[in-house]
């Protein structure tokens, strides 16, 4: 239920639930100087974090080091099966 949100699993867990229902760390971005939201995944299905957090393609975990240099780029990933040179 999108309105309550849940607790963090322990108390140094570094991401937030987002009242969309999914887990998201905000990232401060030099270039744009904005912070700037990245999500991991519905918390009303990993009520702790575990995907969010180790997931090996969509973890914070896996993701953290492209993310602060500014090269993240899963929100572009193509859902096409053939891959083309535009993508």
């Amino acid at each position: 239920m999108p309105g309550v949100l849940p607790h963090l699993p322990f108390p140094e867990f570094p991401l937030r639930p987002h009242r969309n229902g999914q887990w998201f760390k905000s990232i401060w971005n030099p270039r744009t100087k904005k912070p700037e939201q990245f999500y991991f995944g519905s918390w009303s299905d990993d009520s702790k974090g575990e995907r969010a957090l180790h997931d090996p393609v969509i973890g914070w975990l896996a993701r953290r080091q492209a993310i602060k240099a500014g090269a993240d780029n899963i929100r572009v990933m193509s859902t096409a099966s053939v891959v083309t040179l535009g993508d």
